[in-house]
């Protein structure tokens, strides 16, 4: 296998997109080898159905991570992912919560390691080793050794600005006053800092690098496209009706997406006829600050939804609001656009919308700017709709699987022709 056709992947734990990189690789015939958590091998959804400790919705959740890759290329770590599930219900009870701190860290360790000796076995020389942030550690040495260029793929903003972020109301915080990142945070830096080049997912996550001094030309973007199952699972839109006065949010609702901006913003403007369809989960202390807010006749919780259900219901939708103040790219907001929704959100959000074409763009942050923001969508009429059509037929041409595969395997032949290693920066 030479050089160019020797891609190797490594996806960490979940469902990450790291899984449609390998079956576009694969397609071309360049993925030497696909490394990843849980997988839904045959014998693995045998032996999990036989136990009977795992849920049908939890196998079915396992069996969607499932991509159009020969299984000689899939590598396998389930033993390190069980391992981070079981730190994550230990971390959830305070008397265990230092012991799955630990064991959550040595399932990063055990994942890399093993990567490592996989690897080292392969027989190709040279090509690119492309991993997600926090589990490349020992992996990325290994394949330095195999003289591969190092690629690293970050999904949200830098981890040293994450919390400042978010805690700065979404405006950049001078880098010169950050707190101490925290050990997470320092992990991930340190990972990432391996890297020869990054793999970024929107222009704000790049923006959030090159505010950290990172050179732009180490730094690369590609929007990920919204997957065909969920394209295809988008019924018919109804008939326009610029008197649907619904107002939906999609994701974890808590101070990061900009729960807190949203409750105020609709707060302010209680006199107009407006409804909120609230889909996802409700972070705990948001919950409860916001408990009145909630419990109004016109806002209706959903709960975390299927895709095929979250395609129906955006589908249902005029208008999307997320006042995001740190994402990587929200994905709910490019599904909504698929979705034929009109979108209001921050440039935080790491969005394709244009503001004035898609949607409208307000500051982080800013309750004012978002309730104006939503008091002119509302006023739009049929435009909304119009934009929306617009929206859907734009994502269907630019921001889809097929075209994300097609943006990868051109960084990764500028890479391979460039021949430049990089360092921490």
């Amino acid at each position: 296998m030479g050089s160019r056709d020797n891609i190797i992947i490594s996806n960490g734990f979940n469902l990450f997109p790291l899984v449609h990189a390998a079956a576009a690789m694969a397609m071309v015939g360049r993925l030497g080898l696909f490394i990843t958590g849980a997988y839904p091998t045959p014998g693995l959804c045998r032996l999990l159905e036989g136990s009977g400790l795992v849920s049908q919705g939890k196998l079915q959740r396992l069996r969607d991570r499932q991509g159009a890759i020969p299984p000689d290329r899939v590598r396998s770590l389930a033993g390190a992912e069980l391992m981070a599930a079981a730190a994550v219900r230990l971390m959830q009870r305070p008397a265990s919560a230092g012991l799955g701190n630990w064991l959550d860290r040595t399932s990063f360790n055990l994942y890399s390691r093993t990567a490592a000796r996989l690897i080292a076995r392969q027989e190709g020389r040279g090509g690119i080793y492309h991993y997600r942030s926090g589990f490349g550690q020992m992996s990325v040495m290994a394949a330095r050794r195999c003289g591969m260029h190092i690629l690293c793929d970050h999904s949200i903003a830098h981890p040293c600005l994450l919390e400042p972020l978010i805690t700065n109301g979404g405006r950049m915080p001078d880098p010169a006053s950050l707190p101490p990142p925290s050990p997470w945070a320092r992990m991930l830096r340190d990972d990432i800092g391996l890297a020869d080049d990054i793999l970024v997912n929107s222009d704000f996550v790049k923006e959030t690098f090159l505010h950290l001094g990172w050179p732009a030309d180490r730094v690369h973007v590609i929007y990920q496209g919204v997957d065909e199952g969920f394209l295809a699972a988008c019924p018919p839109r109804p008939p326009p009706d610029p008197s649907d006065r619904r107002l939906m949010f999609a994701g974890h609702f808590g101070p990061r997406k900009g729960a807190n901006i949203l409750v105020d913003a609709l707060t302010r403007l209680a006199p107009l006829d407006w409804s909120l369809d609230l889909v996802g989960s409700l972070e705990g202390e948001t919950a409860r600050c916001h408990h009145d807010f909630l419990s109004q006749p016109r806002v209706r919780l959903h709960g975390t939804l299927g895709r095929r259900e979250l395609a129906a219901t955006m589908s249902a939708q005029r208008i999307m609001v997320f006042p995001s103040l740190a994402e990587g790219s929200a994905r709910v907001v490019t599904m909504a656009m698929a979705a034929g929704c009109f979108i209001i959100t921050t440039p935080n959000a790491g969005s394709p919308v244009r503001h004035g074409q898609d949607g409208l763009l307000v500051p982080p942050g800013d309750a004012a700017a978002l309730a104006n923001a939503i008091a002119q969508a509302l006023a739009m009429g049929e435009a909304v709709d119009r934009i929306g059509a617009a929206n859907a037929e734009r994502i269907r041409r630019h921001y889809r699987q097929a075209t994300y595969g097609t943006s990868l395997e051109s960084i990764y032949d500028r890479l391979l022709q460039d021949g430049r290693k990089g360092g921490d920066a």
